[in-house]
């Protein structure tokens, strides 16, 4: 990968991020089934609160989940500072988060998947329990 030295940090970082978006993403395009989860899987995701990322920590390109209150969006093995997470009012969730994180690998336990599932796939899966709760 070589970089115009004409480009400032700001634009060689956001060709490093898109590089490794791309190379994510082609990992992950492989097509998967549907995911179908049991009374139980839904009844842990709700434990998670309003975030999808609640009890995450983000590592080198993925979420690993970690039995606790980690904030995968911070980039830190650190709690959420919020408390009690709340995706609706998080900081991190901002439109080009959104769409930087979308296209990761997450690894939530209740899924009990060795292989993971991209991150806007786990979104989907997190609403739709979420939004049955109610």
């Amino acid at each position: 990968m070589c970089f115009d030295k004409s480009k400032n940090m700001e634009d060689i970082m956001k060709s490093i991020i898109n590089f490794f978006r791309k190379m994510f993403s082609a990992f992950n395009s492989k097509q998967k089934e549907k995911i179908v989860l049991t009374e139980e899987q839904k009844e842990r995701i709700k434990k998670r609160g309003n975030c999808p990322f609640f009890g995450f920590i983000h590592l080198s390109g993925y979420f690993a989940d970690s039995d606790g209150n980690g904030c995968g969006p911070s980039g830190e093995m650190r709690p959420c500072r919020m408390g009690i997470a709340d995706w609706s009012n998080c900081s991190y969730n901002t439109l080009e988060n959104v769409e930087i994180l979308s296209e990761l690998t997450i690894f939530p336990k209740e899924l009990n998947s060795s292989e993971g599932i991209l991150v806007s796939d786990w979104m989907k899966i997190f609403e739709e329990v979420r939004g049955s709760s109610d």
